[in-house]
């Protein structure tokens, strides 16, 4: 996968940040629930396979908490990525999208 998609990915990923709080279920910073809907929204549509998914869920789960909510509240608007965020976020993702 190249870096467009890439990017593209990640910016989807902070945008499934609305699901969650549309849902309610990230209250309390819980990490799991915002790695969860994170990964519902990715894998929704079938575009990554699950090899790819199992990946990306495992770089998530890298992610503090502190950072997880970041990117949920960057998707509603509240706030921005903290500096290094999306570089870390796409650096991670480009791991993930290099497998078969």
């Amino acid at each position: 996968m190249n870096r467009r998609m890439t990017l593209t990915l990640a910016a989807g990923l902070a945008a499934a940040g609305l699901v969650l709080t549309g849902c309610g279920s990230a209250g309390g910073g819980d990490k799991q629930a915002l790695v969860d809907g994170l990964m519902s929204e990715l894998t929704t549509d079938g575009a990554v396979t699950t090899e790819q998914a199992d990946c990306v869920r495992g770089k998530l789960d890298q992610l503090s908490v502190d950072e997880l909510t970041a990117l949920n509240n960057d998707s509603e608007g509240d706030a921005q990525l903290p500096d290094g965020l999306e570089e870390k976020l796409t650096g991670m993702l480009m791991e993930c999208f290099s497998i078969g």
